[in-house]
């Protein structure tokens, strides 16, 4: 059973005000449900506060991991973005990794949310030449993510060497 919207919103506050303690006035604001289903749920939202006297907002993302192997799933994905943004890969930065399912019932992340258009529409709305061009990106971007040393990414290189 999916957390209601309320109970996410409650959530979130109560997350970020334990998290964040420093942040005064804090509000979460526009939450949407954006996805669900296999693999995660996935809701975007605003936060907002007060720091050192200034006003800020940040817009997020919360990923929803179900399943029996959600606590491995969800701090591989938050460790991998984490490290893949650390070193300049075009990814989300995640904020948090949340393994309490006294929250939402299921482990989580917070992660930066980057505002576009699915790749896929804007190659099949661009011009012929413009659509090779961004499909060479996309390759070229899909051949760096797997030239890259995994060994910093798998904590036991055991598993994966003879």
């Amino acid at each position: 059973m999916y957390p209601t919207e309320k109970e996410i919103h409650s959530g979130l506050l109560t997350l970020y005000k334990k998290e964040f303690q420093y942040r005064k006035n804090m509000q979460i604001l526009n939450l949407v449900r954006i996805s669900d289903g296999w693999e995660n749920d996935v809701y975007s939202f605003t936060v907002e506060y007060e720091e050192a006297t200034e006003q800020n907002r940040e817009d997020l993302i919360l990923r929803i991991y179900p399943g029996d192997d959600a606590v491995e799933k969800s701090a591989k994905e938050f460790n991998a973005m984490k490290q893949l943004h650390e070193i300049g890969y075009p990814v989300p930065r995640v904020y948090v990794l949340e393994q309490d399912v006294s929250y939402f019932g299921k482990p989580f992340v917070v992660m930066e949310k980057i505002n576009g258009r699915l790749m896929g529409d804007i190659i099949v709305e661009s011009p012929k030449e413009k659509q090779q061009e961004l499909l060479t990106l996309f390759c070229k971007m899909f051949v760096d993510l797997h030239n890259l040393d995994w060994r910093p990414f798998v904590p036991d290189q055991s598993l994966y060497t003879k």
